[in-house]
């Protein structure tokens, strides 16, 4: 394929293999790695190893390294590894040790940098879909004014303009946050993490490149499936501090993908965006089961099975969510259907409740938090 990947990597070989297996399927023309230095001496075997394996190239492909020797920290490590591959390359993918891509996202990204290479509009091709089974107009992507980085694709031009210091940013948080989000909690949300960041207290690099974006008014591309899947959120994540609910989404394929006939932010999908960052750890879930019960209204009843399978698994069987899946199930006249979510629901809650709503308090209350 005649496309170039960077591939950033640190100190977690395991990680690294299961995210170069991916690489490798699709056999970029050419491969740039890049790697930060160890933290201390321990760490050195590590980060030996997965420099190792992100180096297994066994198909005709130029690669390029950039290694560390001493460390940088994630903000200075990654933008300046993005920096120097979009200074020797005009476009090309973006992958971290943690992201698995699916054989589709290749194109998809190789399709997309060609249709809109020439768009100033469009900053970033995201491979990762926050919707939980939530299809956003005909398309095979949407636009949003968020740019999701777990696996993602740009332009050297769009690169350009990335603003690692984020000058004038207790500027635009006064004036135009609030107005580029429409969503006053999520604003907030943004404006805090904005200032962590600014200040050297949160030490990545990613939400400098959102900030970026909105600062020009640009567009970000997200597919309908999630066509990366993050592996990497455990106990020895850099940021992701234990599991997260995202790391539940699956990776799937995209056919032939299929150009939305209007270039413009869908506003329900990034509404959901920021109720999401709001709701985030372990009170995500009533909003969520509220989304799932909106869906199931709206007749969506794959994209109501998706999440509700998703809350079940991170969250337990929630007793509001076992109410969905028996009404979704009366709705489809499904017999063997009813009759296995409604005995799921009694073996849970036998306690003779009928359906309640979706309130908090009809959920569990043993619910588990978000770790």
């Amino acid at each position: 394929m005649q496309l170039a990947v960077l591939f950033m990597v640190f100190n977690r070989p395991a990680l690294t293999e299961r995210s170069f297996q991916a690489i490798r399927a699709a056999r970029p023309a050419r491969l740039y790695i890049a790697a930060d230095g160890p933290r201390h001496a321990g760490e050195a075997p590590l980060c030996a190893a997965a420099r190792a394996f992100a180096g297994r190239v066994d198909w005709p492909c130029q690669v390029k390294t950039l290694f560390h020797r001493r460390n940088l920290g994630c903000r200075l490590a990654c933008s300046s590894a993005i920096s120097w591959f979009f200074r020797q390359e005009p476009e090309g993918v973006v992958l971290e040790d943690d992201c698995v891509a699916h054989p589709d996202f290749f194109n998809y990204c190789r399709e997309l940098l060609e249709y809109y290479r020439n768009d100033a509009r469009v900053m970033v091709i995201s491979g990762s879909n926050f919707q939980y089974g939530k299809q956003r107009g005909p398309g095979s992507y949407y636009f949003s004014r968020f740019s999701h980085i777990w696996g993602w694709a740009s332009w050297a031009r769009a690169w350009h303009n990335y603003d690692i210091e984020m000058r004038g940013l207790e500027a635009f948080c006064r004036g135009r946050l609030r107005d580029t989000l429409q969503h006053a909690g999520a604003a907030a949300f943004f404006m805090r993490k904005f200032m962590y960041v600014a200040h050297g207290l949160d030490n990545t690099w990613d939400y400098q490149l959102q900030y970026s974006v909105w600062k020009r008014r640009a567009l970000c591309i997200i597919p309908n499936v999630n066509l990366v899947a993050n592996i990497g959120q455990g106990t020895d994540s850099t940021h992701g501090g234990g599991l997260n609910f995202d790391s539940l989404r699956r990776a799937s394929g995209l056919a032939s993908v299929v150009h939305p006939a209007i270039a413009a932010v869908d506003a329900e999908a990034d509404r959901f965006e920021c109720e999401r960052r709001v709701n985030e750890n372990a009170i995500l879930w009533p909003m969520l089961t509220r989304e799932a019960a909106r869906r199931l209204n709206e007749g969506d009843l794959k994209a109501m099975k998706a999440l509700t399978a998703m809350i079940k698994e991170y969250y337990g069987p929630l007793r509001a969510v076992l109410q969905l899946e028996v009404m979704a199930a009366l709705l489809g006249g499904d017999s063997e259907e009813i009759a296995r979510a409604t005995c799921l629901l009694e073996e849970q809650y036998p306690d003779g409740e009928t359906l309640t709503g979706l309130s908090k308090e009809s959920a569990a209350p043993e619910a588990r938090s978000a770790a």
